[in-house]
């Protein structure tokens, strides 16, 4: 307890940085209750900052990691999903799919399908990654809700991996299942609305933490964590 004492007190003027930074919002978190939202803030931008890590191995550069979280962005921006499932989703994708452009296809197709099977967003990107890893049999969730039949697949003829991503992917490039547009019609619902209307404050708090608050608060963790590590040395 002293060892943190001394700690805590050490890093008074970064603290006092984060909370002048968070209070010089024209006293709108004040409002909100400026806690719950920097701690809302914070967690938010620190799942965001893995992510960019996760992408970054997934598409072989930071470029290309931060074009496949745009295309999240503007996806998340015109479908009833949140932006979280589509952040937890895409990674599952991006391990088919040769490219971000690729990426954005798939996005539509796992949109489309969600809404007619009633799966969530991510667990339908699971199994649409699984039957293009493995073939259409190693989507078991499609097939007990009924996707697999739904999509044209036959009941006992073997798929291969290629042979099911393409497929899958002629069907929405040349519109032959009545699966595509689903999305569209289910982002006009109240549901789609309020998805939208979350996710637009969810961009509201990246904002804010790019405005320094999400810098100056990990600073101020690191010099914590550092000031302790040197107690526990003395």
């Amino acid at each position: 307890a002293s060892k943190a004492k001394r700690a805590i007190t050490g890093i008074g003027n970064s603290a006092r940085n984060v909370k002048k930074r968070i209070f010089s919002l024209q006293g709108a978190l004040v409002g909100l209750g400026a806690g719950a939202v920097l701690k809302s803030i914070i967690t938010t931008a620190a799942s965001v900052e893995s992510l960019r890590v996760r992408l970054k191995f997934l598409t072989g550069s930071t470029e290309k990691a931060g074009q496949a979280f745009d295309a999240m962005n503007d996806f998340a921006s015109k479908v009833p999903f949140s932006l979280e499932e589509i952040e937890r989703a895409s990674p599952l994708l991006l391990t088919v799919a040769k490219d971000v452009d690729e990426l954005n296809g798939l996005l539509q197709i796992t949109g489309d399908i969600a809404a007619i099977s009633g799966l969530s967003f991510e667990a339908t990107a699971g199994q649409l990654q699984r039957s293009m890893a493995g073939g259409i049999s190693a989507a078991d969730l499609f097939r007990e809700r009924g996707v697999k039949a739904f999509l044209g697949f036959k009941e006992g003829v073997q798929y291969t991996a290629a042979q099911t991503k393409d497929l899958i992917q002629n069907m929405w490039k040349n519109g032959t299942t009545t699966a595509v547009g689903a999305t569209k019609e289910l982002a006009g619902t109240f549901q789609g609305q309020v998805s939208m209307m979350q996710d637009a404050w969810r961009k509201l708090k990246l904002a804010i933490a790019d405005a320094g608050v999400f810098e100056m608060t990990s600073k101020v963790v690191l010099k914590l964590t550092e000031m302790l590590n040197a107690e526990d040395t003395k």
